[in-house]
Parts: structure tokens; sequence; C-alpha cells
């Protein structure tokens, strides 16, 4: 079970490092087995360069070595997304998570090309991200066949939301290729039929939960992952209806974690959505 970090705001909008750290070691403690910093979740695509850097030096400080760590590196362009990954590498992070780039919705070729020099002149490793929803385009089965055989990729975070798709890659690419849950909802399933890694944005505000959810169904209790999933499952999917980051945020504040609002384009939830979530988390907090 892995968290998509959810960066800390302060009330002025700065990132707030004292609460960044009070999450990490909260995820930690309760048994999360490793962190992602600045994916969508940790709002990548509203902070400056060097408030990534800031944010990978002192995620990667902060963790010093007790989880894994993975670094989100995303942008517009291919030489942009070079300097974040180099930047993550220069932070201590050697492995990289790459959606194809935002807007400029890239051929297949192109996106090989793309990978592969991100890959070479970063000198990292990555896994890659297919997310269609959000980047407009695929990574489709065949190239990541191509990208495959490069033990540089080590994997690929689905979030497609298909699960024909990871059968599909399963059945192609048996144990070569490591396939890694991005989807809340579609993750117990994705474990029935074998796979090993569930990365969550939820898990910012119910670790332990959500930890414990992912062992029993990993060790093959399903009757009791499948329990506790119930009662999990009507929060994941009112946070899914909309405005996914700001409903996270809210959550991670009921939890008494001091996350602060997102920042612009995205903008705090009203009082009725609130008011709507406010119960579920209730219910979802109380699951053991």
């Amino acid at each position: 079970m892995w968290t998509m970090l959810a960066t800390p705001m302060s009330t002025a909008g700065e990132i707030n490092f004292a609460a960044l750290g009070a999450l990490i070691d909260h995820q930690i403690e309760s048994g999360i087995s490793g962190l992602l910093a600045l994916g969508s979740t940790g709002e990548f695509y509203a902070l400056s360069a060097m408030e990534r850097e800031e944010v990978l030096g002192f995620v990667s400080t902060h963790v010093a070595g007790r989880v894994p760590l993975l670094a989100g590196a995303n942008g517009g362009g291919t030489n942009e997304i070079i300097g974040h990954a180099k930047a993550a590498k220069a932070a201590g992070i050697d492995t990289v998570l790459l959606a194809p780039p935002y807007y400029s919705l890239p051929a297949q070729d192109a996106l090989r090309r793309h990978f592969e020099e991100v890959v070479s002149r970063a000198d990292v490793q990555v896994l890659l991200y297919d997310n269609p929803a959000q980047a407009g385009v695929d990574i489709e089965i065949d190239l990541v066949g191509q990208l495959n055989s490069d033990p540089r990729i080590v994997g690929i975070k689905e979030a497609s939301g298909r699960i024909a798709r990871v059968l599909a890659m399963q059945e192609r690419f048996g144990s070569d290729l490591q396939i890694v849950s991005g989807v809340d909802d579609l993750a117990l399933d994705l474990i029935f039929w074998g796979i090993r890694c569930w990365m969550s944005g939820p898990s910012n505000f119910l670790p332990r939960q959500m930890a414990a959810t992912a062992k029993a169904a990993l060790d093959g209790n399903f009757d009791n992952a499948r329990r506790m999933m119930r009662e999990l499952w009507p929060l994941i999917a009112e946070i899914e209806t909309g405005k996914y980051l700001a409903r996270i945020k809210y959550c991670c504040e009921l939890s008494g974690l001091q996350v602060g609002d997102p920042r612009p384009p995205v903008f705090p939830i009203s009082q009725q959505e609130a008011a709507r979530l406010a119960p579920l988390h209730e219910r979802a907090s109380k699951v053991a």
C-alpha cells in the first residue's frame, strides 16, 4: 500500500513543510509501505520548479530510508520533464512516475521517443503511468511492450479503469511487467488477479484502514478485505465524483491532518459537498 502524498499548504498558500513532515510520519507509523511525492494529489502542476525541488529534498531527507520513495516528474514537454527527473535523482529518488506529457496528445511513436529520452538523459528508472482521462492519450499495450525491454522501465501504474487491459498485459508479459493499481475502486479486483501494489490518494487520511484492507487482500483473506472495502467504498465513490484533490484535502482536515486548501485552479469544496463527505468519512474511519 503506497500513498500519493498531498502537499500541505499554509493559510497563505505556501508549502507547509512542518505539516508535510507530520503527514509523512503518520503514513509510515500507520503501515504504509511506500510514498509518492508530487503526483497529481501532490499538486505538482501548481508548484514552481524550485518548489518541486524543495518538496523532493524535504521528503527524501525526512523519510531517511524508512520506506521506498517515488517522485512524480510530469510536465508538458520532454526537456522540462527531464529537468524534473534530474531534480528527483539529485534529491536521492532514483525512480520517477511518468504519464504522457499533457496537452500535446503525442502519438505512440512520439511517446516512445519521449520516454526513452527521459530515461537516457536523466539517468533514472521510470514507472509508466497510464491515465488517459488526465493525459488524453493511452500508453498502448504495444508501446508498453517496446518500453518494457529496457530494464530502466520498472513497470506501469494503471489508472485506465479497464480490467481487461490489465488482464491483456498480464497475458502478454506475465511476470516480466510489474503492474501497479492506481484506481481505488478496482484495487481489490486487481489484487485478485495478482497485482501486488496499490497506490492511493485516500490513504493520506486513512492510512491504517487502507493498509489493513490491502494486507487482507494480499494475504488472500478476501472476505475480510471485502468487509473493510464495503465501509471505505461510499467515501471513495463520493471522492471520485469530482473535485478529487479538494475532497482529499478536506478529508485530511477531518482526520486532524493540517494540509490546508488546494492551490488554484482547484478550490475548496462547498459546504454542501462537505456535509455529504463528513458522515462517509466518519464511517470509513471506523474500519478495523
